[in-house]
């Protein structure tokens, strides 16, 4: 049943490019914008704030991230942007001869989003109270996070859903070794 509408929603959106415009559900026709990084060969966008601010990602001579602003482009080089939440703020991946970590962004200083012992970590949302959301990969596989700065309060929900999480993650584990 989950392919079916895979392929229904799939087969739909290529019979409306193929007609010649692009809709959402029941929305109609959308206005649609190029968003591409001069001189790259490859540009993807992947979050948009309130504002208008772009952050995404770029392919030319590397990988790199970008903060498109109205009609100007920032470009951070050896990082990949996911989030951008209404303040500006910008998460994602940072890649070095270290490894692959996480980044917060906060006006051009940079922190580290790593957790200890994994070997991949990446922040991929931010909302506009700080708190990020991504995942890290270990021995085990991959894990959701959420990081809280030490001033904001968790929601309620937020930790509901995650000890239901974490228990159902325990309760997997336990399955498969029976």
């Amino acid at each position: 049943m989950r392919y079916q509408n895979n392929l229904r929603v799939t087969t739909t959106l290529v019979l409306t490019l193929l007609s010649g415009g692009i809709s959402v559900g029941l929305a109609g026709p959308i206005s649609l914008s190029t968003v591409d990084v001069p001189d790259a060969n490859a540009t993807v966008a992947q979050s948009i704030n309130d504002t208008g601010q772009i952050a995404g990602g770029y392919n030319s001579q590397g990988k790199h991230g970008f903060l498109f602003t109205g009609k100007t482009f920032a470009t951070l080089p050896a990082a990949l942007a996911h989030g951008i939440n209404d303040i500006g703020q910008m998460v994602g991946l940072s890649v070095d001869a270290a490894g692959s970590r996480g980044f917060l962004d906060t006006s051009g200083s940079f922190s580290t989003i790593d957790v200890p012992g994994p070997s991949y970590t990446s922040a991929n949302g931010i909302d506009d109270a700080g708190q990020i959301v991504g995942f890290y990969r270990d021995a085990t596989g991959n894990h959701g996070l959420l990081a809280t700065p030490a001033d904001a309060a968790v929601p309620p929900t937020v930790l509901m859903m995650m000890t239901v999480l974490v228990f159902s993650s325990a309760c997997w584990r336990a399955f498969q070794h029976l």
